[in-house]
């Protein structure tokens, strides 16, 4: 299962981000607004990033509803789940090296 990498970007930047660590992890690009009209959201996937912006200090309101609903399917229970949030607190724009 490839990596999953979960974005929600209010001006862009987050989706800049979003796109960069996909392409790097060989990961799967998934909208958090996408995928939050779902009850329940479900990954099997061994490695999970989210990546969203900070307003006002604290995360988004639709961040808080994806992650009382982001439900991790345990096939094995030996399983390590790696996973990654990154929180994007900026203010110019994002530069690649």
């Amino acid at each position: 299962m490839k990596p999953n990498v979960y974005c929600f970007a209010g001006t862009g930047n987050s989706l800049t981000v979003a796109k960069d660590i996909a392409k790097e992890i060989e990961g799967v690009l998934i909208s958090i607004p996408y995928v939050i009209g779902h009850d329940i959201i479900k990954t099997d996937a061994k490695v999970v990033v989210i990546i969203f912006p900070v307003y006002m200090w604290g995360i988004p309101l639709i961040i808080e509803r994806f992650i009382k609903n982001f439900k991790i399917l345990m096939i094995n229970t030996f399983m390590q789940l790696r996973h990654m949030v990154v929180c994007l607190v900026l203010q110019s724009t994002y530069l690649k090296k």
